[in-house]
């Protein structure tokens, strides 16, 4: 069954490398959750590069605190400096604030612009990217010019009408019309 195959081959955390079946996702749940699942899973592996890029740019930012010139000013000379307040403040030793400089620099680097930079382009080609992966699927599912709103329901649905006892009075059409409780159609 659909069910089966779905749970064999996505809901499995030994198959969270391989690429989604979305065709399945969208026989069984219909269109909206796969269009969903299929721009989640394009987003996660476009994530990808910029985690790994991110990354480059912390390890740069770990590597080069030795070497950096203002962290060694900052660590090494004895400077006093002024009260931070106007009040009950006494005079400081910048060499106090050698810690918070070295973990500032580990994500505050000349590394930062350079991601920052690649965020942007990333981005750009993302949305780009996406568009395309999205027109291809609404191609291959004949979603062009499709309303989400008028989506057929699911056959489980249909079937839950079918065996409603209770009707109801339809106020527009003047006609009798099944209806399923409410905590039925969320399960």
């Amino acid at each position: 069954s659909k069910r089966k195959l779905l749970l064999d081959e996505w809901a499995s955390v030994s198959k969270c490398i391989k690429f989604q079946p979305i065709d399945e996702i969208k026989d069984y749940f219909g269109v909206k959750f796969a269009l969903y699942f299929s721009w989640l899973g394009f987003y996660t592996h476009m994530l990808i590069p910029a985690a790994i890029v991110g990354l480059l740019c912390l390890i740069y930012g770990i590597a080069t605190v030795k070497t950096d010139p203002l962290i060694r000013d900052i660590c090494t000379k004895d400077i006093i400096m002024c009260p931070r307040c106007d009040i009950h403040c006494d005079y400081w030793k910048i060499g106090e604030s050698c810690l918070y400089s070295k973990i500032q620099h580990f994500i505050d680097n000349p590394a930062t612009i350079f991601f920052a930079v690649f965020m942007s382009f990333w981005a750009t080609l993302y949305l780009k990217l996406w568009k395309r992966y999205s027109a291809e699927i609404a191609h291959r599912w004949g979603l062009t010019g499709f309303d989400l709103q008028a989506e057929p329901p699911r056959p489980e649905y249909l079937l839950r009408l079918a065996n409603a006892k209770k009707k109801k009075l339809n106020v527009i059409t003047q006609l009798q019309e099944p209806v399923v409780p409410f905590w039925r159609v969320k399960l």
